[in-house]
């Protein structure tokens, strides 16, 4: 999950990922209230207007907003850098100038163009296009998982027999992206898409607003109060998720609240 943590005062970054939840989480209120936290806002592009939209982000914790544009490029900038010490380290090259790489960025196969274009001026803002843009390509994330798949199962397109279809269905956090392909006969071409790449905002993160939309039932409104164990709940329910496999279908599975609990005890003792 993309997890960021930037500092109120000037916007700049300050953890990553799953640091960022931990490092947020450890800090009492009044850290918090220095530092902007965002998670799970890519969906936030998934409006389906086709328009070219800047609008702002409300960070998770309340502490400030920050345009969408700007985010998404603090976010490629970090993961770029990291890419270019990775690089560094392998080759021993001095520097690794960000022109000198073809970035590949994939978007849901959902998003419309206004959402894809975001994230264009995006990485355009991190620097990551040269003056021609032609080390970017945006990809579909389905397309993608096509070719992470073939290159897992170590199987090559011209290994599937002529005329086969299958069908690629990618189930993230935010979407499922479903893409359909045939093996064809054709010059430069030896996958064919047979349909337009289509899916929804069905995403793994859906069943997590639903669990806490539960905990509202139990334990009332007041638990926007309580982020921090709230948070504590959702990691567990996430974590007993993450855990069940299809042939668990009929297994009961047991989700730690005491948290909220015992804050409701605490709550009936004063």
């Amino acid at each position: 999950k993309t997890i960021v943590l930037l500092k109120k005062e000037d916007k700049s970054l300050y953890k990553f990922g799953t640091e960022a939840k931990f490092e947020f989480l450890r800090m009492d209120k009044n850290q918090q209230s220095e530092y902007m936290y965002f998670k799970q806002f890519k969906m936030k592009l998934y409006k389906g207007d086709g328009n070219n939209r800047s609008f702002m982000i409300r960070a998770d914790n309340g502490t400030g907003d920050i345009e969408n544009i700007e985010l998404f490029a603090i976010v490629l900038r970090h993961l770029a850098n990291l890419c270019c010490e990775c690089i560094k380290t392998s080759t021993a090259l001095p520097v690794v100038p960000f022109n000198d790489i073809l970035w590949v960025v994939t978007v849901p196969a959902i998003w419309d163009k206004g959402g894809k274009e975001v994230m264009i001026q995006a990485a355009e803002r991190a620097g990551l296009l040269d003056e021609t843009r032609e080390n970017f390509l945006l990809v579909l994330e389905p397309e993608a998982a096509l070719i992470m798949c073939c290159e897992e199962a170590n199987i090559q397109p011209s290994q599937i027999n002529y005329g086969k279809k299958f069908m690629v269905v990618d189930a993230g956090g935010g979407t499922i992206d479903i893409s359909a392909y045939e093996r064809v006969i054709q010059e430069g071409v030896e996958l064919r898409s047979i349909l337009v790449p289509n899916g929804g905002p069905w995403g793994s993160i859906y069943s997590n607003e639903l669990f806490k939309l539960f905990l509202f039932d139990i334990f009332g409104s007041k638990i926007e109060n309580l982020y921090e164990k709230v948070n504590e709940v959702l990691n567990n329910y996430e974590s007993a998720k993450s855990r069940l496999e299809k042939s668990d279908e009929e297994r009961q599975v047991f989700i730690d609240l005491d948290p909220l609990i015992e804050e409701e005890e605490d709550e009936e003792k004063d």
